[in-house]
């Protein structure tokens, strides 16, 4: 009995021991109660100030994180009031051998650090004035919101040994001490982490110092925080000390899915395609229980076999696979439950169960060729549902290729048509699931086609003059009509304005349909019957859309057909007189018989024998003498033209006097025509 005793006190012993030399010494999250946010932390669970009588280090209700580390629900947090203030401090038990660990959590702000000279914020110590492990805070000479960050194992700031990377304020880090106690004198060594990679694992740290030949301390017994000119205005969170790297950032139990849900849109009595998630298991020793709810069933693989549940082991880390095989229509949402150690984390589930909707039927306008004359048109689409056993709930319609419409659960849609050519639509069902949509496979919803077409019509010309004409004569001028638009031009009518005689047209296939593209000729004849001015407007009347009435106006002017010019002109010279003979003109120009009323004289006495030619005389015959030329004209050229007055008056040969021009006579004797 006393054997049993003795060994049961020696077990006692030793876990005491190995309690003391892995002990979280403690923890502080500034919870509220009993921290007053908006007051200072002295006097609160252990807090005290050792130095400084105003600005106190003040508790704020909106704590700091970390991942795997800290949560802000876990309390608040502290932060500084000004450059210079309290310093402030809390006591544990004596540690004077082996290691301590410090964590907690830093966010520095750039409003109010001022300068860029370096200045330590924490250090561990005896209070109230013994520092050790200092960490020291430089900001960038340039960058306000920049920084670096170093570590001293004595309270010299020259010793102070600084880290390369640069931090940036604004930013929430996790900082980890190590004071190794160390036997000897003047050796003892700190290291700093600053977002250490591992919770549980002690890897490499950021910063050694332990090059200090500086006396080391006896124990230390305070974690503190300091204000000074240079600080960093900061917030401070989630203060862990203890003796091993586990006690301030161990590895936490847990499991974790990505993604965290899942959705599935499948018809009922079908089974889905697979989804997966991936599975995540830290530090568990219970192996993890998954399982699904109706409709759904779970496997390791993406082959099978397919269950509602099974287990995993503790250490799985990989791929859960998850399909959907749907008994009912509409919502079938749940989770897939991954639970081991007490913890559970779930991937949500959110799954759809339709019944297939069959395509809309019977539409109309139907698939052919429809002409409309009206630059207007508004068109009615309609369509029956044809959806079997399931009502849809609305919709789609994708119209002319463009995106599509959701135009509600109707059966028609009135629509302006803005061009002519091709148009097509197709009608694709849906059905609503609270807030899912399903939507029936455009695929099988065919295209239906309808054509608005376009006739239009231009012409070649629209006014045309046929100048001066000679009675008795026909000339003719061809225009040409088009047929620009997309659907066949016809010519429903032609004809004169004012139906003048002298005007006429024939076409052998302008009353014909004019094919896109193609064209009809018309050709017009203007055979004058006057001498006057005589005008007239071909009217083309079609079921063009932009020009249904076709316009050419027509104009010609009648003249008498002029004689020919005499042959054989003779001059013969007695005294000084020119004796003038001619052949006479039998003909006109058109070689029809004529007989001339009368033979101008014109007279040229320069040396230039194109003239200017002016009026001498007439003759009824064909002789003419000019009398005592010679004496006055070292030049005589003359021409000679016949006359025929046809209808004009006798009175216009008293309008002509010697001496006139050619031209001028030309002009009194048309005008008089």
């Amino acid at each position: 009995m006393t054997k049993r005793l003795l060994l049961l006190s020696l077990f006692i012993v030793l876990v005491l021991n190995c309690t003391l030399y892995a002990t979280l010494l403690w923890t502080e999250d500034f919870t509220i109660p009993p921290f007053s946010a908006g007051s200072t932390v002295v006097g609160v669970n252990g807090w005290a100030t050792h130095s400084g009588m105003a600005n106190p280090w003040v508790v704020i209700d909106s704590g700091l994180s970390y991942a795997n580390y800290s949560y802000p629900s876990l309390g608040g947090a502290i932060q500084t009031s000004a450059m210079t203030g309290y310093d402030i401090n809390k006591t544990f038990t004596a540690i004077n051998s082996g290691n301590i660990y410090v964590a907690f959590l830093f966010n520095a702000n750039s409003t109010g650090w001022i300068s860029p000279s370096a200045d330590y914020e924490v250090n561990l110590g005896t209070t109230p004035s013994s520092f050790y492990t200092k960490v020291y805070f430089k900001r960038d000479a340039t960058l306000s919101n920049k920084f670096t960050v170093g570590i001293s194992k004595s309270s010299a700031a020259v010793s102070a040994v600084y880290g390369t990377t640069i931090y940036d304020t604004g930013t929430t880090y996790l900082f980890i001490i190590k004071y190794s106690f160390i036997d000897g004198t003047a050796n003892d060594e700190v290291r700093l982490w600053i977002n250490p990679p591992t919770p549980g694992t002690e890897t490499t740290p950021t910063i050694i110092s332990n090059t200090e030949i500086t006396a080391d301390p006896t124990n230390i017994t305070a974690f503190m925080l300091r204000q000074g000119t240079s600080t960093p205005p900061a917030i401070y969170d989630a203060i862990k000390i203890g003796t091993t790297w586990d006690d301030v950032y161990p590895v936490t139990s847990s499991i974790s899915v990505n993604p965290t849900s899942l959705s599935f849109l499948t018809s009922i009595g079908t089974t889905s395609a697979y989804q997966s998630y991936t599975l995540t298991c830290i530090d568990l020793t219970d192996s993890i229980a998954i399982s699904v709810p109706a409709s759904y069933e779970v496997s390791m693989d993406n082959i099978g076999p397919w269950v509602s549940s099974f287990k995993v082991p503790p250490t799985y880390n990989g791929l859960i696979y998850v399909h959907f095989n749907p008994l009912l229509d509409g919502v079938n949402n749940g989770n897939v439950s991954n639970m081991a150690n007490d913890l559970i984390t779930n991937v949500a589930l959110n799954g759809i169960g339709t019944i297939p909707l069959n395509v809309p039927t019977n539409q109309s306008p139907p698939d052919n060729n429809i002409s409309i004359w009206s630059i207007l048109i508004t068109t009615i689409l309609n369509w029956e549902p044809n959806s079997g056993d399931t009502e849809p709930s609305g919709y789609l319609l994708s119209w002319n290729g463009n995106t599509s419409i959701d135009i509600g659960n109707t059966t028609s849609w009135t629509t302006p048509l803005l061009s002519y050519g091709y148009y097509k639509w197709k009608i694709i069902p849906y059905k609503m699931y609270g807030s899912f949509i399903d939507y029936a496979d455009s695929s099988l919803c065919p295209w239906w086609y309808f054509k608005l077409a376009l006739t239009n019509a231009s012409c070649s010309d629209s006014i045309i003059n046929f100048d001066t004409q000679y009675l008795g004569t026909t000339t003719e001028y061809t225009i040409t009509v088009h047929s620009t638009g997309s659907d066949s031009l016809h010519i429903t009518n032609v004809h004169w304005k004012s139906g003048n005689p002298a005007f006429s047209y024939a076409s052998t296939d302008i009353m014909q349909g004019i094919a896109p593209g193609d064209s009809a000729t018309i050709h017009v004849s203007f055979h004058p019957i006057s001498t006057s001015t005589i005008s007239d407007s071909l009217i083309i009347e079609s079921n063009a859309v932009n020009l249904p009435i076709i316009k050419v106006k027509f104009s010609g002017k009648g003249a008498y057909v002029p004689p020919k010019e005499p042959d054989n002109l003779q001059i013969n010279m007695s005294n000084n007189n020119a004796q003038l003979s001619w052949e006479a003109v039998t003909q006109s120009i058109l070689e029809t018989p004529l007989i001339p009323d009368y033979y101008f004289v014109y007279f040229n006495g320069s040396s230039v024998e194109t003239g200017p030619f002016y009026f001498l005389g007439l003759s009824h015959t064909t002789t003419y003498q000019h009398e005592n030329v010679s004496l006055g004209s070292e030049y005589m050229f003359y021409r000679i033209k016949a006359i025929k007055l046809y209808s004009r008056s006798m009175d216009v040969l008293e309008q002509i006097k010697p001496c006139m021009t050619e031209e001028k006579v030309d002009k009194i004797l048309g005008k008089n025509e």
